[in-house]
């Protein structure tokens, strides 16, 4: 079962737009995150550089240890940072501690430090942990300045925030735990929480706004089922509605432009299959009553001969129907054949002239030739006389009593130039248009209407075109050219 169009638009855009709210959430997550890290930072050093001073002022004796003390404690116990001191020598006192080497101090940890709170051996160990020995230099080197380090245990964790600052007393340590910085974010979990139910909450309302959208831009292609299923069921009065859509108007136009084009060429086929239907009933119901005449002694013997002839002549009339017919299923087909000979020219237009003439002089017209004596060209010569007879038949049809006809013929840069020119009435715009167009013939005229379009098909099954143009009121033109 083939999907819907809807259903592939719900299927591509909900997982788009998941994706595109998980990022927003994660992009939240770290702008947050970011946030938060870059003030404890700012904190830190605000931190460190008071407490630097502090040791400064214990070194220089200008205020107590208990001050120091005091401050240290703050931080470590009412906001979970830790705070060490490394001491070049073993001769500065602590608080708590007193003077002495520092018997917990391993690998590059080389100083004596002051106990300035009670888990001294913990925090050690911690600050061992975190800290690598280049870590360590480069916090060593800080100038005056505190500098941070952020070091990870594992990169999608919260890091760990490392402050040191070298003072007079040595190097100053403060440090937030990964545990602690983690939850930094907890406070602001309510905000993201509400931030992604806020991005899914969007997703879901564009989501529905989409695919309502979705949902009308497809009715139209609804609507040009029902036209196709009316043109299936050979109904062609069914039309699209105007859309305030440009795309949607254009496809529209097109559409019905194409129904009513599907309609007037049913229209004609039935009224070219009616003109057939009498074409074909004509010859065959005079047949049928001179026969009939003769088996029943109605005509007399003296008569008879008539009769024949005028049988003959219908015969004649339906062979020429029934091979025209053939011809239009071919050229239909697009197979039309044709069998290339090289022959004179000039005397077909002689031999084709000859037979029309009987019929121009008739109709008091008069037949004017214009072309060279001589004129070689590689062609079907049947197909090139069926085409001359259809275009001065219809000519001198058409044309009316004492017209001028004119017949004019030459090769020019390997190509034969043929036009058939008379001065009658002339053809309206309308059926000009529609002249080499199957199933149509000239209003008020009597004939299927076939010469003109097996005519086009074996000018264009020897590569070349044929075209007309008339004023509609004093002459018509025919003009053709095929390869010579």
């Amino acid at each position: 079962m083939k999907t819907t169009l809807f259903r592939r638009f719900l299927l591509r855009f909900i997982p788009i737009s998941l994706a595109g709210l998980l990022i927003l959430a994660l992009v939240a997550v770290g702008l947050l995150q970011a946030g938060a890290l870059r003030r404890e930072t700012d904190y830190l050093r605000t931190r460190a550089t008071m407490i630097g001073e502090l040791l400064d002022a214990v070194v220089n004796q200008e205020t107590s240890m208990q001050e120091l003390n005091r401050q240290i404690r703050s931080i470590s116990l009412n906001e979970s940072y830790r705070v060490m001191l490394l001491a070049e020598t073993d001769e500065i006192s602590a608080g708590r501690g007193g003077p002495g080497p520092n018997q917990g101090s391993t690998g590059s940890l080389r100083h004596g430090m002051m106990d300035l709170f009670t888990d001294r051996e913990q925090a050690l160990a911690e600050l061992t942990g975190l800290l690598t020995d280049g870590q360590l230099q480069q916090l060593s080197q800080s100038g005056g300045q505190p500098v941070v380090i952020r070091t990870y245990k594992d990169r999608l964790l919260t890091p760990s925030l490392v402050c040191g600052l070298l003072t007079d007393a040595g190097l100053l340590l403060i440090w937030l735990p990964a545990d602690a910085a983690g939850s930094l974010l907890s406070g602001r979990l309510p905000l993201l929480a509400v931030l992604i139910l806020t991005f899914m909450l969007i997703g879901l309302i564009s989501a529905a706004v989409a695919a309502a959208s979705f949902r009308r831009l497809l009715r139209p292609f609804a609507e040009i089922s029902r036209v196709a299923d009316s043109i299936i069921s050979g109904q062609y009065d069914a039309r699209l509605t105007d859309y305030p859509e440009e795309e949607l108007q254009t496809l529209a136009i097109s559409v019905n432009r194409m129904v009513a084009r599907l309609q007037e060429l049913d229209n004609a086929r039935l009224d070219f299959i009616a003109q057939i239907a009498h074409e074909l009933r004509t010859p065959l119901t005079i047949l049928r009553m001179s026969l009939q005449g003769i088996l029943d002694q109605v005509i007399s013997p003296d008569e008879i001969p008539e009769f024949l002839r005028t049988s003959l002549r219908e015969t004649d009339r339906l062979e020429a129907l029934t091979t025209d017919l053939i011809d239009l299923s071919l050229a239909e087909g697009g197979t039309f054949p044709i069998e290339l000979q090289t022959f004179d020219l000039a005397g077909l237009l002689d031999s084709v002239v000859a037979g029309v003439k009987p019929l121009a002089d008739r109709n008091q017209q008069q037949l004017i030739t214009d072309y060279p004596s001589e004129m070689t060209i590689s062609a079907d010569p049947a197909r090139i006389r069926q085409v001359l007879l259809n275009l001065l038949s219809n000519s001198l049809k058409y044309a009316g009593d004492g017209a001028m006809i004119e017949l004019h013929a030459e090769i020019r840069s390997g190509q034969l130039h043929l036009r058939v020119r008379d001065n009658g009435p002339g053809i309206s715009p309308d059926e000009l248009s529609r002249l080499f167009t199957k199933y149509s013939r000239r209003a008020g005229r009597a004939g299927a209407g076939l010469g003109l379009v097996i005519s086009r098909a074996i000018i264009e099954a020897h590569g070349g075109r044929i075209s007309a143009n008339s004023d509609g009121q004093s002459y018509t033109q025919i003009d053709w050219t095929i390869p010579a």
